[in-house]
């Protein structure tokens, strides 16, 4: 078991030209697990936050994980096809 280190919601379009953007080298975590390369494309994810509208656009959960270390790995959920706000309104 690894601790979320963070998740955002995001268009799968612009989270995949993000990913063109790196060397597909610093990507392969065999290449550089734990060099912190997965952190800063996180970070670089985080300022593509989406905030449109679900119809308008594919759209993603990505999130990084912590490991033991130093380490981080990065995921993607399945599209998301809902948002549910709770009572104060606040997006879930």
């Amino acid at each position: 078991m690894h601790s979320l280190a963070g998740g955002m919601h995001i268009a799968r379009s612009r989270l995949q030209e993000l990913i063109r953007e790196y060397p597909t080298s610093l990507l392969d975590k065999t290449l550089c697990f734990g060099m912190g390369v997965e952190k800063e494309f996180f970070e670089d994810a985080q300022r593509e936050r989406f905030s449109g509208m679900l119809e308008a656009e594919l759209t993603v959960i990505f999130f990084l994980v912590k490991h033991p270390g130093d380490t981080y790995g990065l995921g993607c959920s399945s599209e998301v096809v809902r948002i549910e706000k709770d009572e104060e309104g606040d997006r879930q």
